[in-house]
């Protein structure tokens, strides 16, 4: 039986931290993320992810949607904490993370459907807030000509 997952969506200027790995032996992107552990709120765990995996320490900003979250690292640098081989179910088969690295807004060839499908969440949310920061317009830009 899986363990329920967080997710840390992390926008900074104008680019979007990814866990660069394998998935199922090809090489993916996807955000920083984890399982919950026994014992941990969903918040607990995306903080503690980002500090193994990132080395770097987060707030949340918001919930986007189910577990995950928004997070604003300020000013930090974030380096890879280690490389992690995680053996789920099916769904999560031999993910290991190899690298992180920000992705620009601007390349859009960069992105899969699953990651502009939380952009979208993340785009609804700051409007319903009223939450707009720097990087909003740059972020609706993708999801307005994706696959265009």
């Amino acid at each position: 039986m899986s363990k329920e997952r967080v997710q840390a969506v992390i926008i900074e200027e104008d680019s979007v931290l990814l866990g660069i790995g394998k998935i199922d032996a090809q090489i993916r992107h996807f955000f920083i993320s984890g399982k919950i552990q026994e014992g941990e709120t969903p918040e607990e765990a995306v903080i503690r992810e980002l500090r193994e995996e990132a080395n770097v320490d987060g707030k949340i900003i918001f919930n986007i949607v189910d577990n995950t979250y928004l997070i604003d690292i300020g000013n930090q640098i974030p380096i890879l904490g280690y490389i992690s081989q995680e053996d789920d179910d099916l769904e999560f088969s031999e993910r290991t993370l190899e690298d992180i690295k920000y992705i620009s807004l601007d390349d859009y060839e960069n992105f899969k459907d699953i990651d502009v499908k939380y952009f979208i969440f993340l785009e609804k949310k700051c409007k319903a807030l009223n939450y707009y920061p720097i990087w909003y317009e740059k972020l609706r830009n993708l999801i307005e000509n994706y696959k265009k």
